[in-house]
């Protein structure tokens, strides 16, 4: 075993606790349930379902037949039927055939017919009817299923239930990408089992809750340009049925982003979606920690995926969360953040989620780089004027080491930095034009246009001593960056030559592990670098439940270090490096997104 190979558990050991949770988000589509008793042992009402003839137990579309005629207007009855129709859709032989889709339209049907024959607004039917409504998402979901590519495709189509054929209108609302034609298929959440997430993040009651798919197609490289590299578009949505007389129905295709309720009747209901599931179907298999590590060693292989994806389309008309990972991380940290964040109807509607990568092992000033180049491509790509929502508005989360990254994207640097590094003007080093284009973009920023708010999660404003410590130096050693990066540190130093400050301790190469150092001039140039006029600044600062604040540390990063004075709001949660995932971040990224979404509301520029 070579010197590399034995240095690797110990040092991957301590750069753990830098980055993520080491989970794999995996989405599976779960079995039809078993079917249980037959069914002539389950329903056995006055004038039980038999052949008049025969005395055998009628199954099928002579059973559902006679189900609705002994259901009638009932509503109690209706219910039963419409559980019964709708379990013979899910059991052999019915189940998986091409009747299937027929008999949950019939169970959709009787289940609406019991719940509009209730005499309940539809406001109670969550409490008064909730065995109906039960039937009617599920078999409404076991329809869309079946039904996947012609209610994709939208228009209209005839159905062949057990009690005759529904002619059924798929209408959307034609609007933020959600119009026929544009997905590739439905699939009903129900079906789908999540794993990787604290908590599933489910909201309302009504109707089926989907995910919309437009796969990543060799025609659609250049659209797919933003979306993770293993999936396509996913996006929430809910599909609700109503029907008509004559066997007439509508199947409204709904956006939870921008409907909250449905009206039915004069009363108001809240339509169910899954906002979980679309974002591990996007980055179902990959998982945190592996990837973290392998950006973080092999900055060469990875440069190029740096940047920001989305799980939907650019929205001109959605203020942009920019979610930044930190050291040895990745994008999945912010699954549950994101997730629980759109329960909220306010924020789903006003906001969208962004989630940047880069490969960590990179030097800090190169990650920031990246992420800066990729916020100005996606809005001159998307939005050339720059007077839309997403353009004049952002909003930065970032942990750890993305924490850095957003601060350096949040202010004015000035000359601080060089002044900090080199006794000598920059304009003077011996230097071709090209170099110090690459230095002067790293080196001297200005704050990206239209950050309202930063919200840092255990950043390290004034680095972090375990970036000292023999494993990091260790970890450091294994970080393999690019020649052209080595290239032009090794240019610039040799340029500034026996003019860099006394105090100033510079490493053989800077890399994402190094540029952590309390000793790098990095922080004492950001100590004083000024934030960009109006921005709201918040801090989350971990304890690991101690109550020693401001002698606490997080387990990586000190209090002394992760403090900013004049914040709006600082809060110490019972937590230790991986305070993103505790429920009082949550709520504090919660309230300022609320924050932003009243005062932008309100400003002339965004009109």
């Amino acid at each position: 075993m070579s010197f590399r190979q034995l240095m690797v558990p110990a040092a991957f050991a301590g750069l753990f606790a830098f980055g993520g949770c080491g989970s794999t988000m995996v989405v599976r589509v779960t079995p039809l349930p078993p079917a249980g008793r037959p069914l002539e042992a389950v329903f056995v009402p006055t004038g039980a379902p038999a052949d008049a003839k025969t005395g055998r137990p009628l199954r099928g579309a002579a059973l559902t037949r006679r189900l609705i005629e002994w259901a009638g207007e009932d509503s109690s009855r209706l219910a039963q039927a419409a559980a019964l129709v709708f379990r013979q859709a899910a059991s052999p032989p019915i189940a998986g055939s091409n009747e299937a889709a027929g008999y949950a339209l019939q169970a959709s049907d009787l289940a609406w017919r019991s719940l509009e024959t209730s005499g309940w607004p539809a406001a109670k039917w969550p409490k008064e009817c909730a065995g109906a409504l039960d039937t009617y998402n599920k078999a409404l979901g076991s329809f869309i299923t079946a039904c996947s590519p012609s209610i994709a495709a939208g228009g209209r189509m005839a159905v062949v239930a057990p009690d005759g054929t529904f002619e059924v209108k798929v209408r959307y609302p034609d609007r933020r990408h959600v119009s026929a034609g544009y997905f590739d298929r439905m699939l009903c959440v129900d079906r789908l089992e999540v794993q990787g997430v604290r908590e599933r993040v489910r909201v309302g009651v009504f109707g089926a809750a989907l995910i919309g798919e437009r796969w990543r197609t060799s025609d659609r490289m250049a659209e797919m340009a933003l979306q993770p590299p293993l999936a396509g578009i996913t996006m929430p949505l809910t599909g609700v049925l109503r029907f008509g007389a004559n066997r007439d129905a509508t199947l409204e295709i709904l956006d939870p982003a921008e409907t909250d309720t449905v009206s039915i009747g004069g009363s108001r209901i809240k339509i169910a979606a899954d906002f979980s599931a679309p974002l591990a179907f996007a980055f179902s298999g990959i998982n945190d920690l592996r990837l973290g590590i392998r950006g973080l060693v092999n900055v060469g292989r990875f440069k190029e995926k740096a940047g920001i994806y989305l799980t939907e389309p650019f929205d001109p008309d959605r203020i942009p969360v920019l979610m930044i990972h930190g050291l040895s991380s990745s994008p999945l940290i912010w699954r549950d953040v994101a997730a629980q964040s759109l329960r909220d109807p306010a924020i789903r509607k006003r906001f969208q989620f962004w989630y940047a990568y880069y490969p960590s092992g990179a030097p800090l000033l190169q990650s920031a780089l990246w992420i800066r180049e990729a916020i100005a491509r996606i809005r001159g790509d998307y939005d050339p004027s720059g007077r839309s929502v997403a353009s004049q508005n952002l909003v930065l989360v970032g942990h750890s080491m993305g924490g850095l990254i957003s601060q350096i994207l949040s202010t004015n640097i000035g000359d601080r930095l060089w002044a900090e590094l080199s006794n000598k003007p920059f304009e003077t080093l011996p230097l071709d034009e090209s170099d110090k284009a690459a230095i002067r973009s790293r080196a001297f920023w200005t704050v990206v246009p239209g950050v309202r708010a930063v919200v840092f999660i255990a950043t390290p404003h004034r680095g972090a001593g375990m970036a000292d410590m023999s494993f990091a130096r260790i970890g450091n050693y294994l970080i393999r960056l690019p020649g052209e990066a080595l290239g032009i540190q090794r240019r610039m130093l040799g340029a500034i030559g026996d003019a860099v400050r006394g105090d100033v301790r510079l490493p053989r190469a800077v890399s994402g592990v190094n540029s952590l150092s309390p000793q790098s001039p990095l922080y004492r140039a950001l100590e004083h670098a000024p934030f960009g006029p109006g921005i709201r600044i918040y801090s989350v600062i971990g304890d690991r439940g101690r109550g020693d604040s401001p002698e606490s540390s997080d387990g990586v990063v000190p209090y002394w270090s992760s403090h900013l004075d004049g914040v709006e709001e600082e809060i110490i949660v019972p937590t230790g490096h991986n305070a993103q995932t505790h429920t009082e971040t949550e709520a504090l990224i919660r309230r300022v997104l609320l924050t932003v979404e009243k005062e932008q509301a309100y400003s002339p520029s965004c009109k």
